[in-house]
């Protein structure tokens, strides 16, 4: 993913019925592209995700699928 910011970036994980699964703050020390473990801290079963990436006052910057093994 690419921030284009310092701030802090706020990552969300939906399934495919629409349902917030997974939410997570990242703290940004430097803008550019960074990686990150979009199913960190939940238990993901097989199957197809959206994720969503928002920075401070900017929308998603991001928004991707994601299909867990």
């Amino acid at each position: 993913m690419t921030l284009p910011g310092r701030e802090p970036a706020r990552i969300e994980v939906y399934d495919v019925s629409g349902r917030l699964v997974n939410t997570r703050q990242r703290e940004v020390r430097a803008p550019g592209n960074h990686s990150v473990d979009t199913g960190a801290g939940t238990h993901l079963l097989p199957g197809v995700y959206w994720v969503r990436l928002g920075q401070a006052e900017r929308g998603p910057g991001t928004l991707m699928m994601v299909v867990a093994r």
